[in-house]
């Protein structure tokens, strides 16, 4: 996974349902603090309704720099905030 693919998929998270899951999981095995990577997968356990969100939930928060912005960025549409 490149650079440009993770800034992309950060911009516009809708794209990562067609992401494969286990290249992002593979990433952040080798760099599991790798905070907006760690966003990012658990947007898509979100956009894939996976059962690991919640597990995911709890490690995000606990390396999220700014919870608020974290929860902007999985919530924001829903809140109109974008």
């Amino acid at each position: 996974m490149n650079l440009n693919r993770l800034a992309q998929y950060y911009r516009d998270p809708s794209e990562l349902a067609n992401h494969p899951l286990a290249e992002l999981e593979e990433l952040l095995h080798e760099y599991p603090f790798f905070t907006a990577g760690q966003l990012l997968l658990l947007k898509q356990y979100r956009i894939q309704n996976r059962s690991r969100y919640k597990k995911q939930h709890r490690k995000m928060l606990a390396l999220a720099p700014d919870p608020v912005r974290a929860f902007l960025f999985m919530e924001g549409d829903a809140w109109g905030v974008v």
